[in-house]
C-alpha cells in the first residue's frame, strides 16, 4: 500500500512539473524569434527579449533535470531497490541496475539515452546526446560559467549559441523522459490490475 500511495504521489508531481514547462515553453513562443535572430552575435550579452527566452529556457532545463531524478524515484520504487530518495543520482542508477545477471531492460535503454555522445547528426529529425549536452550545460552554469555568455576561463572556453539549438535540445530531451515515465508508469498500472 505503501508503494501504491508513492507512486499516485509521483504522478501529481510529475503533472505539475510538466505544467510548469509547457508554461515556459508557450512563453518562449511569444517572441518574435525572427527579431532575436536578426540581432544575434555570439560576442555580445543577449538582447532584452532573448534573456527572457533564455530564463524560460533555463526554467524548462532544470525543471527536465527533475523528471529525470522523478524516473530514477519511480523506478525505486516499483523495482522495491529500497534506496533512500535523497542517495538516488538518475545515471548512477540506471546505470547500476543496468549491468549484471539482474539486469533491467528498462534500466539499460534509459542508461544508453544518458549517455550518448553529443552528435548532431540528424537521425530521424532527432540529435544524439541531448541529455549528455543538458547535462554539462547545467553542470557549466552550476559550477564553471553561464552558457548564455561568451567566455575564456581556465575551465574552457565557451561560445554562446543561438537559443534555438538548445531549445530544440530541450525540447527533445523533455520528450524522452516522458517518454520513460510513460513506459514505466503503464508497466506499473498493468501490474496493478494484475
Amino acid at each position: 500500500m505503501r508503494n501504491c500511495l508513492a507512486y499516485f504521489d509521483k504522478r501529481k508531481n510529475i503533472k505539475d512539473l510538466d505544467r510548469k514547462i509547457k508554461f515556459s515553453f508557450e512563453k518562449i513562443l511569444e517572441y518574435n524569434w525572427k527579431n532575436i535572430y536578426s540581432t544575434f552575435n555570439p560576442m555580445e550579452v543577449a538582447v532584452k527579449d532573448e534573456v527572457k527566452v533564455i530564463y524560460y529556457m533555463e526554467n524548462m532545463l532544470f525543471i527536465t533535470s527533475i523528471l529525470w531524478d522523478l524516473l530514477a524515484q519511480i523506478c525505486n520504487i516499483y523495482w522495491e531497490e529500497y534506496i533512500a530518495y535523497d542517495k538516488i543520482y538518475y545515471k548512477s542508477f540506471f546505470n547500476n541496475r543496468a549491468q549484471g545477471k539482474s539486469a533491467r531492460p528498462f534500466a539499460k535503454k534509459g542508461f544508453d539515452y544518458l549517455t550518448e555522445d553529443n552528435d548532431v547528426s540528424n537521425i530521424n529529425g532527432k540529435w544524439n546526446g541531448n541529455h549528455s549536452y543538458l547535462k554539462d550545460m547545467r553542470d557549466s552554469m552550476t559550477h564553471r560559467s553561464s552558457q548564455n555568455i561568451t567566455s575564456l576561463t581556465n575551465f574552457e572556453l565557451n561560445m554562446r549559441v543561438p537559443f534555438i539549438y538548445i531549445l530544440k535540445r530541450l525540447i527533445e530531451d523533455y520528450n524522452q523522459v516522458l517518454l520513460f515515465l510513460n513506459e514505466i508508469l503503464n508497466d506499473i498500472e498493468k501490474n496493478f490490475d494484475s
